[in-house]
């Protein structure tokens, strides 16, 4: 029995190991075509507030704005940012694809999933990053940034706490852009899309999320607006992650009933 348990936990070891390193090589390779594409834009280090405005730009421009149906591994994952890179999709695909480029630049960034009420189902999806001269909230789906007429740009929590913010906004791009632009058709009003309720992870969303958000909420202000960890909107780290602790805790398996199986011999022989 020890002997079979120790065969296939090596067994599971080396091929969840084996597994996981191919993924996690081509999951750098798609981030070089990431930072490639950055790089189209950003050409040093020093990111600021209009170099993330003309990458969100980019990635607006960058495909169709109908949902990615690709995905990898499982659909329930969802598509991976070279996939939205190469096809486009819809808010949140294109906020995955901004998001793994900011991440690449070293700019923190994290998905908003906007509801029009605190119990309503999320209907749209935004990108906030942080930067030296604070938070900004961009919109890659239709083209929008926030700057102020002080000169810095507002984030989630400006635009929640202040819904004239927003509403400025569009009319300043619609009557630049035309009529006839994406933004001039921004579904405006209680139950459309707005700021009032964003949230960055849905901690309601079981029980255990719950217990993890009530846990949070002892040592952070607002749980709901925690930057999301890259791997929850990257296909590929997430199962690179998965397969590393599958191999990881069948090696310790197969370690333990090693273990046992000398100390069984040793018994024997005494």
């Amino acid at each position: 029995m020890l002997y079979k348990m120790r065969v296939t936990a090596a067994l599971f070891a080396l091929l969840s190991g084996v597994a996981g390193i191919y993924v996690l090589f081509d999951w750098r390779s798609d981030n070089r075509e990431l930072l490639t594409f950055a790089q189209t834009v950003v050409q040093d280090n020093n990111v600021n507030e209009q170099d993330i405005e003309r990458l969100n730009d980019l990635v607006y421009h960058t495909g169709g704005f109908a949902k990615n149906n690709h995905y990898f591994f499982l659909p329930s994952l969802g598509p991976t940012p070279i996939q939205v890179l190469r096809e486009g999709g819809d808010c949140s695909d294109k906020s995955r694809l901004l998001a793994a480029i900011l991440d690449e630049i070293e700019i923190p960034a994290t998905l908003v999933m906007l509801a029009p009420c605190n119990t309503c189902s999320f209907g749209h999806t935004v990108v906030e990053a942080k930067t030296k001269g604070g938070p900004i909230a961009v919109d890659p789906v239709y083209n929008i940034s926030f700057p102020s007429s002080a000169g810095h740009y507002y984030g989630v929590r400006d635009l929640r706490d202040n819904s004239d913010i927003l509403q400025a906004r569009l009319d300043e791009l619609t009557l630049q852009r035309g009529p006839e632009s994406k933004v001039a058709f921004y579904r405006r009003g209680a139950d459309g899309i707005h700021y009032s309720y964003p949230v960055t992870v849905n901690w309601e969303k079981n029980f255990l999320t719950r217990f993890i958000g009530r846990f949070l909420a002892r040592y952070t202000e607002e749980p709901s607006l925690i930057y999301r960890p890259r791997w929850l909107e990257d296909p590929k780290l997430l199962v690179t992650i998965l397969l590393g602790t599958i191999s990881i805790f069948s090696f310790i398996l197969f370690l333990i009933t090693l273990l046992l199986s000398r100390f069984k011999l040793r018994a024997k022989n005494n």
